[in-house]
C-alpha cells in the first residue's frame, strides 16, 4: 500500500512538472520582444561611432577634445584633409586610409556626415606586453 502511495504520489509530481512546463512553453510561443531597445541616433551618421565615441559624444562636454581613429573608404589626399580641417579634425598621422587625429566632442557629428568616412572610434592606449 505505501508503495502504491509512493508511485501515486511521484505520477501526480510527474503529472504537475510536465503541465507547468507545458504552460510555460505555451507563454514562450508570445512573441519574444527585446530587451535592449535601439538608441535613436542623435545625427546623420550616428552609426559609423563606435560605443565609445557615442558615450563621449553623449557624455562629454561640446569643447572637450578626444582622440579619435577613423576609416575613410578612399586614400586620403590633400582634397580630404581640407575637408576633415573643415568638419573639425586635428588630423594626426594619415596611413592610407587609416587616420588618427582629435575633435572636439560637438564636431563629432560633421565627421560622421562625411561620405568619404566609414567607421569612428575613439582611440586607446595601448601597452606593450
Amino acid at each position: 500500500m505505501r508503495k502504491m502511495t509512493l508511485v501515486g504520489g511521484m505520477f501526480v509530481f510527474v503529472c504537475a512538472f510536465l503541465l507547468a512546463g507545458a504552460s510555460t512553453s505555451c507563454a514562450k510561443a508570445e512573441p519574444n520582444k527585446s530587451k535592449v531597445e535601439k538608441e535613436a541616433p542623435l545625427f546623420d551618421g550616428w552609426e559609423k561611432l563606435d560605443i565609445a565615441s557615442r558615450t563621449a559624444v553623449k557624455t562629454r562636454a561640446p569643447d572637450e577634445s578626444l582622440k579619435i581613429i577613423f576609416k575613410t573608404d578612399i586614400p586620403v589626399k590633400k582634397k580630404e584633409k581640407k575637408l576633415l580641417k573643415k568638419a573639425g579634425v586635428v588630423v594626426g598621422a594619415v596611413i592610407n586610409q587609416i587616420v588618427t587625429g582629435s575633435i572636439r566632442a560637438g564636431d563629432m557629428a560633421g565627421l560622421a556626415k562625411l561620405g568619404f568616412v566609414v567607421r569612428i572610434e575613439l582611440a586607446q592606449k595601448l601597452g606593450l606586453k
